[in-house]
Parts: C-alpha cells; sequence; structure tokens
C-alpha cells in the first residue's frame, strides 16, 4: 500500500483551501431561487390570476373587481418569483382566512423569519473562517 505523506505546512494549506472552496460552493447554492409551475404550489386549485404583472392571485370565488386593499386583507409576496397571493379578510366560501393564509404563506415561502442576505452570508463566513484560522471568538450575527 502507497501512501502519500504530505509536510504539514502543505497539509495544512491544503486543508485550508479546501474549506474555503467548500465554503464558495455551499455559499453561492441556493435551493430555491427557482420559479415553481404553478401546477407545484397551487395543486388544489384555492388561487386565480387576476393580473400579469406582477403575478396577482385571490382565492377561486373572491371577484376579480372586489377591492384589495391593506384595509381588505392581507398580501403575501414570494421573494422567489414575484407573485403576490391576496388573502381578504372575510375569506371565501369554503376556506377561512386561516386556512388561506396558511396556503398563502406555503405558497409564497413566507415563514415570518428574517433571512441573511447573500452579501451578509458571505461576510460572516469569512469572518467565521478568518477568526477560526487565528482562533479568535466571533459574536453571532443579529
Amino acid at each position: 500500500m502507497i501512501t502519500h505523506a504530505l509536510l504539514p505546512g502543505v497539509a495544512r494549506l491544503a486543508f485550508i483551501r479546501g474549506v474555503c472552496w467548500l465554503l464558495v460552493a455551499l455559499l453561492g447554492a441556493s435551493c430555491s431561487t427557482g420559479k415553481k409551475p404553478e401546477d407545484d404550489w397551487n395543486s388544489l386549485r384555492i388561487w386565480h390570476q387576476v393580473a400579469n404583472q406582477p403575478p396577482t392571485y385571490v382565492p377561486t370565488g373572491y371577484g376579480a373587481d372586489r377591492p384589495r386593499t391593506e384595509h381588505d386583507g392581507t398580501w403575501f409576496t414570494d421573494q422567489r418569483d414575484g407573485k403576490r397571493l391576496f388573502v381578504p379578510k372575510q375569506g371565501v366560501r369554503g376556506w377561512e382566512p386561516g386556512v388561506l393564509a396558511g396556503e398563502a404563506k406555503k405558497a409564497t415561502g413566507y415563514d415570518g423569519k428574517p433571512r441573511l442576505t447573500a452579501g451578509e452570508k458571505a461576510w460572516w463566513a469569512t469572518m467565521c473562517l478568518l477568526g477560526g484560522l487565528a482562533r479568535v471568538q466571533v459574536p453571532p450575527p443579529d
């Protein structure tokens, strides 16, 4: 059996480079950036489209000409593709407002939690990596 022994400094440098490339690959990848087909997120046919730019949906049974202000209900916007879903405060026949809000949250990927931007992720990953190499404690992000 052949083994290749690397000098301690070379092995450490190769490990650091490998970790850096792994971080870059993980930060660059995203699982949910693509637009989902309507058949996936609207399989129950709860929503019907009332406008194209941006794609705007209201519950089936809620008229396209009925009011859609903040006073009349809640808007949910999908940050991935820009589609907007309106949930009326009174609900519609067959669908309670809470159920509609839950379905709108699922369809838009809304979970109410603040997210770090790509730049913030890169900044904190870099700080943690450099802090780890220097054995410095870095406080977690806000």
